[in-house]
Order: C-alpha cells, then sequence, then structure tokens
C-alpha cells in the first residue's frame, strides 16, 4: 500500500532567488527536488541590494524667487496655500529662499495641486509650470516615503503626477523663446520623474520605457552634463532590468561606467554608484563573479572618500553580502550583514528605518543557514521599530510582515504565516496600485501559504491571477512572468493536474532561456522543472538526461563545494532511484552530503535532506541498518533546531517508523506513526494532506500488526478525506482507494476490494501515462483480487499486461521489471503451470544477480523461489538442498 502527499518544504536563498524546494513523498520516503522555481520569498526591507542611483546636481539659473513665485500664484490660490506651496518647491530646490522658510503640509499641496489640475495649465507662465512639476514630484514622493494614502486619493494620484508633469513640460515649451534654458532642463526633469513614476509608483517599467530612452539620447547628444548623462543611463538601464532585459542593461551600464572614469576622479563617489549598479545587473545576469568584483571595487572607493560610518557603506557591504550568499558561502555573508547593522547603528538612532532595513536582512541570512528561531526573533523585533516610526500603511511595513510570514513558514506556523500574508497582502492593495509589482509578490507569497496548508484549490485561483497580472504588465518574455508559470505549474502537480503543469513548465523554461545567458542559475532551476514533472508523467529517461544538463551546468558555474551542486546531485540520485540503478543513486547522494557537511554549520536543513535521501537509498539496497542510523541523526537534529510541533519532525518520525517495519520492529514502528500522527493532527487542519498520509502510513502498520479491523477503519477514513479535498481523478484519491481495497482483501471482501481497484485504475487512467508506475500497480492488485475470486485466466493476462507496461518504462535490469515479472511466475504456479512459472523464476534470478548485490536478500529469495518450482516438478538438478520456504509474491 502507498500513502502520498508532499513532505517537507524548504525555502531557498536570497529574498530576490525564485526558487523553492520542494519534497516528493511516497509513503514515508522522502527525496529532495529542487522545487518549481517561485517567487515567494519576499522582499527584504530594504530589498538588500541597493537600488540604482544617480546623483543629480541642480543646474543654475533653474529656480525662481520666492516672491516671483508668490506674485504668479495670487490670483488662483490664497496666501496660505501659496506659503504652503513655496515651501514645498524650495524643499525640493525648485525655488530659492528669500526669507525664511515655512513648513509645508499636505492639505495645503494637496488643494494647490487639485487647483491646478481644474485650471487651464496651457494659459499659466513658466514659472507657475515649475511649481506644477514641484506639485507632482511632491506627490510621487509621498507616495514612496511616507506611504500617505489620504493625501493622494482624492486626486488619483498616479495619472495626476503624470499629467502635471506633461502640462508643465507643453507650458514651458510653448512660453519660453527656444535657447532659454528652461526647456531643456524641465524637460530633463519631467522625464525623469515620468520614468520614476512608472518604475516605483506604478510598477509598470513599460510605462517609463520611452521617456528615459529619449533623456538617454539628449545625453548621447551631450546635452546633459555628465552628471546628469549619467542619471539618464542609470534610469534606461533600469528600466531594461525591470523589463527583463539585463543584456541591453549591461551594454548601457558599462559604456557609462567607461565614460564616469574618463570624465571624474577615480575615486569620485558617483563612479562607484556606478560600478555598484553595474555589479547588480551581473548579479542579475547569474555572473556572480564580475558581480562580486565590481562591488569590492565599488567598497573601496568609498571607504576611500566616505565617512567610515556612511551609509552608502553599509549599502555595498550589504550587497557583497548578497552574493556571497548565493556564492554557497552563507557564514561570510552573516559576517558581512553584522558588520553592516552594526555601521548602520552607528550612523543612526535605533528606531530609524535603515536600522530596521539592515535588521531584516541579517535575519534573512539567518534563515539562509537554517537559524529560522534567531531569524525570527531579529523580524520581530524588526517589525516593532518599523510600527514605531512609520505611518500605519507605509509599504516598508508589508515587505517586513512579509518576510516574518516566510519565516513562520519556515518554522511549520503556517495558520500564523497565512495571517500575516494575508494583512502584508491587504497593505499593499491599500498603497499601491493593484497591478504593482510588491502586491503581485504578495498574492505569490500568499498563494505559497495556502499550498503549506493544503488549500490547493485557493493557491490555484490565487496563483492563476498573479500570473495574469504579470502578463498584462511585464514583458512577454520577463523572467518574472515564467517564475508565475513555474508557480502555477506546482499548483497543478499538487492537484494532480501533470499534463496542464508540463506545457507551463516548458513555456517558463522557453523564456527564460530567450532573455537570460545559457548558463544562468535560473535557467537550471527551469530545466529541473521539467524534469521534475517528466518523472510525474514517467517519463524517467527524459527526466535523467536534463537533470545530468542541471548538474553539469552547475558545476560550471559555481564553485565545486557549492550547496546547489549538492541539490542537483540529490535531484539526479531521485531519478536514477526511478530508474532502478540505486548504486548510481547512493553515489552521487553520499557526494551531495559530504558536500554540504563541509560548507554548511552542522544542523543546517540542507544536511538532514542529504541525510535523509541517502538514508532511504539505503533502504531500498536492502541496508536498513544504515538506514536506521541515518534516520535517528535526521530526528535528534530536527528536534534539534525546529519546534516540537513542526511538521518537519513528524515527517522524521514516519520515516524511522518506516525503517523500523522494515527490520521487523512493528511496535516500535506503531508507536512512531502513532505520535505522528497526533502531531499531524495538534498542528494542521482537519482537511490537510498530510494529516491523510499519516493516517495511510498508520494502517498500513495496524494491517502488519494483524489490527485488520483499525486499519480498515482508518484507510475509509483517508480515502474520504481525500475525496472531499482532491479532484476525482487525483492520483492521491486513487492511491487511496487502491489501499482500501487491499484492505477489503485482507478482510475476503472480494467482490467490495475488486470494483475498489477497478475505479482506481480508471482514475489513474484519466491523469497518468499508461506505462506509469501507479498504473501498474493497481493492474497488479487487481489481478491478485482476480486469483483470489479463482478467475487464474483475468489474473494472468493483467500480470502479462503489467509486464510489458514495466518493461516500456523502465529500463530491462531494472528491480521494477523482476517484480512484475515475479507476479507472473506466482500466477503461473496458482494455474499449475509449473514449468512456465520455472522459466520465469530462472530470468528473475538471473536479472538480480546481474543488477544486486549478492548478498542483497532479493536475490537468494529468487534462488529459494527457483529451488522450490524445481523440487515441485523433480527436476532435482535445480532444487537446492537447504529447506525452501513458500513462494514469494509481489
Amino acid at each position: 500500500c502507498s500513502g502520498g502527499g508532499h513532505g517537507m518544504t524548504q525555502r531557498s536563498g536570497g529574498r530576490q532567488a525564485s526558487r523553492c524546494s520542494l519534497w516528493c513523498r511516497c509513503c514515508t520516503t522522502r527525496t529532495r527536488r529542487q522545487g518549481c522555481s517561485a517567487d515567494t520569498t519576499g522582499n527584504s526591507c530594504g530589498r538588500g541590494l541597493q537600488a540604482r542611483s544617480a546623483r543629480t546636481r541642480r543646474r543654475s539659473g533653474a529656480a525662481v524667487s520666492t516672491d516671483t513665485m508668490a506674485s504668479l500664484l495670487a490670483p488662483f490660490e490664497d496666501a496660505t496655500a501659496v506659503a504652503e506651496a513655496m515651501a514645498t518647491a524650495q524643499r525640493w530646490g525648485l525655488c530659492q529662499a528669500h526669507s525664511g522658510g515655512v513648513g509645508g503640509s499636505v492639505g495645503a499641496m494637496h488643494q494647490l495641486v487639485q487647483r491646478c489640475v481644474r485650471e487651464d495649465v496651457a494659459r499659466r507662465t513658466p514659472e507657475t509650470a515649475r511649481v506644477l512639476c514641484a506639485g507632482a514630484l511632491w506627490m510621487v514622493q509621498q507616495r514612496l516615503v511616507y506611504g500617505d494614502r489620504e493625501a493622494l486619493g482624492a486626486v488619483h494620484a498616479r495619472l495626476s503626477a503624470v499629467a502635471l508633469c506633461a502640462s508643465a513640460l507643453c507650458t514651458s515649451v510653448r512660453s519660453l523663446p527656444v535657447l532659454h534654458p528652461w526647456p531643456s532642463a524641465l524637460l530633463f526633469d519631467v522625464r525623469r520623474k515620468v520614468v520614476k513614476f512608472a518604475l516605483k509608483v506604478q510598477g509598470n517599467p513599460i510605462g517609463g520605457k520611452e521617456m528615459a530612452m529619449e533623456n538617454y539620447k539628449d545625453a548621447s547628444l551631450g546635452k546633459f552634463n555628465v552628471v546628469d548623462g549619467f542619471a539618464c543611463s542609470t534610469d534606461l538601464s533600469s528600466v531594461y532590468s525591470g523589463l527583463g532585459q539585463y543584456r541591453e542593461a549591461l551594454a548601457i551600464e558599462v559604456d557609462t561606467l567607461e565614460r564616469m572614469q574618463q570624465a571624474l576622479p577615480e575615486d569620485h563617489p558617483d563612479i562607484a554608484t556606478a560600478m555598484n549598479n553595474l555589479g547588480i545587473t551581473y548579479l542579475g545576469l547569474g555572473e556572480l563573479y564580475s558581480a562580486l568584483q565590481l562591488m569590492q571595487e565599488a567598497l573601496c572607493i568609498r571607504q576611500r572618500v566616505l565617512e567610515p560610518d556612511h551609509p552608502d557603506i553599509a549599502t555595498v557591504m550589504g550587497n557583497i553580502a548578497t552574493i556571497h550568499n548565493r556564492l554557497g558561502q552563507p557564514e561570510v555573508a552573516l559576517a558581512l550583514q553584522q558588520e553592516t547593522l552594526s555601521r548602520v547603528q552607528r550612523g543612526n538612532p535605533q528606531d530609524h528605518p535603515d536600522v530596521a532595513t539592515a535588521m531584516g536582512n541579517l535575519a534573512q541570512t539567518m534563515s539562509d543557514l537554517g537559524l529560522y528561531g534567531e531569524a525570527r526573533k531579529v523580524q520581530e523585533k524588526t517589525l516593532e521599530v518599523l510600527r514605531r516610526v512609520l505611518p500605519p500603511d507605509h509599504p516598508q511595513l508589508a515587505a517586513a510582515m512579509s518576510n516574518l510570514a516566510l519565516t513562520l513558514s519556515a518554522l511549520g506556523l503556517y495558520e500564523a504565516a497565512r495571517d500575516m500574508g494575508y494583512e502584508a497582502l491587504g497593505f499593499r492593495q491599500r498603497v499601491l496600485p493593484a497591478e504593482h509589482p510588491d502586491v503581485i509578490l504578495s498574492m505569490s507569497s500568499l498563494a505559497q501559504t495556502y499550498s503549506h496548508l493544503g488549500m490547493h484549490e485557493h493557491a490555484c485561483v490565487l496563483k492563476q491571477d498573479t500570473l495574469a497580472l504579470r502578463q498584462r504588465v511585464l514583458a512577454p518574455n520577463h523572467p518574472a512572468t515564467a517564475t508565475a508559470m513555474s508557480n502555477l505549474a506546482c499548483t497543478y502537480r499538487d492537484l494532480g493536474r501533470f499534463t496542464e503543469a508540463l506545457p507551463l513548465m516548458l513555456d517558463a523554461l522557453k523564456f527564460k532561456q530567450h532573455v537570460l545567458p545559457p548558463e544562468h542559475p535560473e535557467i537550471a532551476t527551469a530545466m529541473n522543472n521539467v524534469a521534475v514533472v517528466y518523472s510525474d508523467l514517467g517519463r524517467y529517461e527524459d527526466a535523467l538526461a536534463l537533470k545530468q544538463q542541471v548538474l553539469a551546468l552547475r558545476q560550471r558555474v559555481l564553485p565545486p563545494e557549492h550547496p546547489d551542486v549538492a541539490v542537483a546531485m540529490g535531484n539526479l540520485a531521485t531519478t536514477h532511484r526511478a530508474l532502478g540503478q540505486d548504486r548510481q543513486a547512493v553515489r552521487l547522494q553520499t557526494g551531495a552530503l559530504a558536500i554540504v557537511k563541509r560548507s554548511l554549520p552542522a544542523d543546517h536543513p540542507d544536511i538532514v535532506t542529504a541525510m535523509n535521501n541517502l538514508a532511504s537509498t539505503q533502504l531500498t539496497l536492502g541496508h536498513p541498518r544504515a538506514a536506521l542510523e541515518l534516520q535517528e541523526q535526521v530526528l535528534v537534529q530536527c528536534r534539534h533546531r525546529l519546534p516540537p510541533e513542526h511538521p518537519d519532525v513528524a515527517a522524521a518520525m514516519g520515516n524511522l517508523a518506516s525503517t523500523y517495519s522494515v527490520l521487523g520492529q512493528h511496535d516500535r514502528a506503531c508507536a512512531f506513526e502513532e505520535d505522528t500522527l497526533a502531531l499531524r493532527k495538534q498542528v494542521l487542519a482537519p482537511e490537510h494532506p498530510f494529516l491523510a498520509t499519516a493516517m495511510s502510513n498508520l494502517a498500513v502498520t495496524y494491517r502488519v500488526l494483524g489490527r485488520n479491523k483499525d486499519a480498515l477503519a482508518l484507510m475509509e477514513d483517508v480515502l474520504e478525506l481525500r475525496q472531499k479535498t482532491l479532484p476525482p481523478g487525483h492520483p492521491e484519491v486513487a492511491a487511496a482507494m487502491s489501499n482500501l481495497a487491499c484492505m477489503y482483501r485482507d478482510a475476503r471482501r472480494h467482490q467490495e476490494a475488486c470494483k475498489l481497484f477497478q475505479r482506481a485504475l480508471e482514475a489513474m487512467k484519466q491523469t497518468l501515462p499508461r506505462t506509469h508506475t501507479s498504473i501498474v500497480t493497481v493492474m497488479t492488485h487487481l489481478a491478485c483480487t482476480h486469483t483470489d475470486l479463482g478467475q487464474h485466466q483475468d489474473a494472468l493476462l493483467l500480470m502479462q499486461d503489467a509486464l510489458e507496461l514495466c518493461k516500456q518504462a523502465h529500463p530491462p535490469d531494472h528491480a521494477a521489471v523482476a517484480e512484475a515479472m515475479n507476479n507472473v511466475a506466482y500466477t503461473h504456479l496458482a494455474m499449475g503451470q509449473q514449468e512456465d512459472a520455472l522459466r520465469v523464476q530462472r530470468e528473475i534470478l538471473a536479472l538480480l544477480q546481474r543488477i544486486c548485490p549478492s548478498d542483497h536478500p532479493a536475490v537468494s529469495a529468487a534462488a529459494d523461489n527457483v529451488s522450490l518450482t524445481a523440487r515441485t516438478i523433480g527436476d532435482a538438478a535445480n532444487a537446492c538442498d537447504s529447506e525452501c520456504p513458500r513462494q514469494t509474491s509481489t
């Protein structure tokens, strides 16, 4: 009998990484697969990487006096509003101070902007146009920095800010001489504001592309000074990066850096900024060493020319930490993040938002090291600080909440993670446009939590909405769109919709290959995702070929000791196991375990993963003692680093129970499985899939112990739960039917068992390929039931069909082929056809001797079967001298 469901889920690396790791579970054996690409990891409070930036200097002659501005505004605004508007314009450098400044207010500027929108802007003077630009800029900045919803909602600031900029531009161009300095200066400002608005407020890089390209073209013609030209280049490269067009961004930034180095002193801070921006683009292209070199050069410049506690030094140090993390050096990253936090704390009050940002980034690195408990404490403190110093609807609050939700999920606190994620999504929907990337990110994160809770239908709806938004807002081949496709495909897998998952995974791979370099890490992840679905569909040879390419790619671009190399080795071992190549699998898994032990802390989750996978293969190879030793270590480590109620603790207990059963220690196995089920009931919803898996495993043990009544009752509950929570054709529903039918056979309810096996077989044929191993298994069970009913000819035909399907699905020397042949031989014996049975049994023995160690239990069992059948028909030459056991069957 086979249980089902997924085991533990492990988060991936940095905030900007796009990967989630899935464990695939069959009964109680867990094998880690590098999971389906995901953008559900949230974003850190400061995003870890410094946002692209460029310092721009105010041009002389562009500002007007406050007296002039007051006289121009007087006809259409009251004195208080005029004073507030002038103060705001002065604060942004758009007018010169004539007398003492007056503090601005949200309401006054709001009223001024509303009035300007209602008036005919075309009749205004250039100075008034300048104020309109000040209002537009103020609205954008208010949105970005303070998240002030009340000040913006009444005038629909998302549209009016751009409209004001455009109107101001038209006014200045029409009312000033061609050679006047204002048109080009204002043109530069307006375009940059539109680009900034599109990128930061709308989250829509397409909306800013045209303006960014116009500014970049004018800068290339020498219309702006060097620093302003640098700003134009930065804007356009940001747009290209936002569109996923990293190669175009790279070309611009390389050219910009070269021009900056020719025009400015070698230690100029703007050169360090250009290096930092170019490093970010290299990071997007997956060229980690090039990014690291540039970031280190930028750090050296900033350390030479800036004060020791300057925030720009801390920023680039945080970026370097991010790169070390992706290079598989999380301990180096942790030390850098700790130093970054120390520097920020020395230069700012403890309640400063920058301190909270540094704390959030440190917490993320702790999570990457598996230190989820410590990360949670830091993130809760971060959120507490931000709640004190920021308005209730500030976007940075939502980011901190999303990060905490991820850590709660890693700790197995799925209900708390769901509530926190839902609150973060609500915040972002209130203060950001509906199609903003951060809103979509929160939707994706919440969908992932729904998956952890077993709410796959809810997750599916949310991920479909996420994909639709990505496709509407981003370029057709944008990597984020491909990521959303992969996420949705993961949920289709959870729902058993494998044929729908495959096209999505293939499209995601194609999109990423189109826009990313051939050796980008996300290409490898997407290839692995396709291979996982191939395995779901029983296409193991195709899966093997892809996973071999993934491992080769990882080994080419990453250090030999990188954890992702170990992950790729483990994934390849999974497919070798499915193909019956257990010796190749154990070599790969042993190598993977050695890598993670050398490169990661002793209690890191990846080490637990590698140990568990190796234990599973050792069990298959007939080494239960070796498997038991590893699984006991896994349980100790899980209990050490995780809360007692964490799902991973329950999964480790279930795996250990499985090995005890193999060793014949069924009472100990039963005790562990009862504890596992109790733990699942304590922390999971009543209809969670993991709960059904634990019930199914316990029912199997009850069956072995002869507690058939208890086993039958549990398995009936499992089927009812599966039917309630999964689609009718889901493989887990069919598996539950098959398991229950096995119980009916034990109770000699053969007619009921036969009908249920037939239903299970029909359900599997609807969703799985005809050669899938699950279909072969159910056919075998159904054939055995026909034998119970005395329908031997029907049984033999089914067994022979199962053997043919098995040969089509596996290599000739696969262990599953030997099992199917053994079932045919057993049926021949039941029909009294000893000669046919003996012929098949000899083939089985020869096959097992080729693929198994000489002392493997399966070899000795096959030899005993040959000996017993030979004695039965009087073939003394093939009979052994020892007493032979009864015939064995699958």
